[in-house]
């Protein structure tokens, strides 16, 4: 899939670029008046979609598809889907990832860049889902590196203040030590 940020998605185009999904359905994202919004667009049903419109780090092609994408202006793909009867999440985007979570029954939408969250809770990455939770992992290395930029400093008071929930979770983890799980409940 091709997901181009505020115009929509053309069928007629020439490559579709994608990490393997957990099923053969593909949405498609529009940006329209700030708001994302998903519209399915095709179901592969029994049919296997052909491994050069895929995109992954293991794909062969991947130079390729970067050329495509550098020339062409197109962000590099989805990462990370997961789709219950209920949401759907995936990130996309070349350099930054971005993240997006789309309530299926009410089409309204959360996206926003990762790398410059003012939620901690939302950092980390989803390894699971289900109708109403996704499951959010933070490596203790990762969690360990923002304790040491964002809150333990000489100047972190009010940083902790405002990040309170997210500091007392995680003010013991230390590399080497289990990383955190955060189960976000999602109402959009």
């Amino acid at each position: 899939m091709i997901i181009r940020e505020r115009y929509r998605f053309h069928e007629t185009a020439i490559k579709i670029f994608f990490s393997e999904l957990f099923n053969d359905t593909i949405y498609e994202v529009m940006m329209e008046d700030q708001r994302l919004r998903a519209k399915f667009a095709i179901d592969f049903g029994k049919y296997q979609l052909p491994d050069a419109f895929k995109y992954s780090r293991r794909n062969s092609k991947l130079d390729k598809a970067l050329d495509y994408a550098i020339t062409n202006g197109l962000t590099l793909g989805l990462h990370d889907f997961y789709c219950s009867d209920r949401f759907l999440y995936f990130r996309y985007g070349m350099p930054q990832l971005r993240e997006v979570y789309i309530d299926l029954t009410t089409d309204k939408a959360l996206s926003f860049d990762r790398s410059v969250t003012q939620n901690f809770l939302l950092i980390g990455d989803v390894v699971a889902m289900d109708q109403e939770h996704l499951v959010k992992v933070m490596s203790s290395e990762l969690v360990d590196n923002m304790l040491k930029t964002y809150f333990n400093t000489s100047d972190s008071l009010e940083f902790r203040s405002k990040h309170k929930t997210f500091y007392e979770l995680a003010k013991d983890v230390q590399t080497g030590s289990n990383g955190l799980i955060t189960f976000l409940t999602l109402t959009l």
